[in-house]
């Protein structure tokens, strides 16, 4: 498989903190500064791995959500997507929960004994 050649951000400044950019990655807060230009089959390969694992960001960006309505989503729009977990994880993570929770309580309903 060809690796793609990675496209880095036309800015100077880290999108997140504004920090002035050196190397592939921010040298004050971690973000990467390049975008993947993956293929679908490396996509397919990672899925698992990027949107089913638990990540301690999971709870920041509940709380956000929960007390702040709105700030996690304008500073994710503003580039500052270190410390919030990404949308798509946060919803695939949240949906797979809730429906493992209701097939699990489902699951013990039904062996009951009458």
């Amino acid at each position: 498989m060809a690796f793609k050649e990675k496209v880095f951000h036309k800015e100077e400044n880290c999108l997140n903190c504004n920090y002035p950019l050196i190397g592939k990655y921010c040298g004050n807060c971690g973000q990467k500064a390049f975008l993947h230009k993956d293929s679908f089959g490396h996509m397919a390969l990672h899925f698992i791995g990027d949107y089913f694992h638990y990540d301690s960001k999971f709870w920041l960006t509940i709380k956000t959500l929960i007390r702040k309505p709105g700030l996690a989503t304008i500073e994710f729009i503003q580039g500052k997507r270190v410390k919030y977990l990404n949308p798509i994880q946060l919803y695939i993570f949240v949906t797979t929960v809730f429906f493992l929770t209701v097939y699990f309580f489902t699951y013990i309903k039904q062996e009951e004994p009458k």
